[in-house]
C-alpha cells in the first residue's frame, strides 16, 4: 500500500465543537478531502511553531532582549 500525501492540496475542517481560539484551533473532528469525509478517531502528536520569520525575527534575538 502506498503512502498517501495530500501536502498542499485543499482540505475542509469539520468541526463538533467549535474552537475557543480561532489562530490556535484544536484538531478538527473531521475533514473532507478529494470529495471523500475522513473522521479523526486519534491525535498521535502535535506541535505549534511559534517562531517569527523574516525581518520580523530579529527582535526575537538575545541581544534585543
Amino acid at each position: 500500500m502506498q503512502p498517501t500525501r495530500f501536502i498542499s492540496e485543499p482540505i475542509a475542517v469539520q468541526f463538533d465543537k467549535l474552537p475557543e481560539l480561532k489562530k490556535k484551533p484544536d484538531v478538527p473532528d473531521r475533514f473532507e478531502w478529494r470529495g471523500e469525509m475522513y473522521y479523526v478517531v486519534e491525535l498521535l502528536s502535535e506541535w505549534r511553531d511559534y517562531s517569527r520569520r523574516g525581518r520580523m525575527a530579529v527582535n526575537m534575538r538575545p541581544e534585543h532582549a
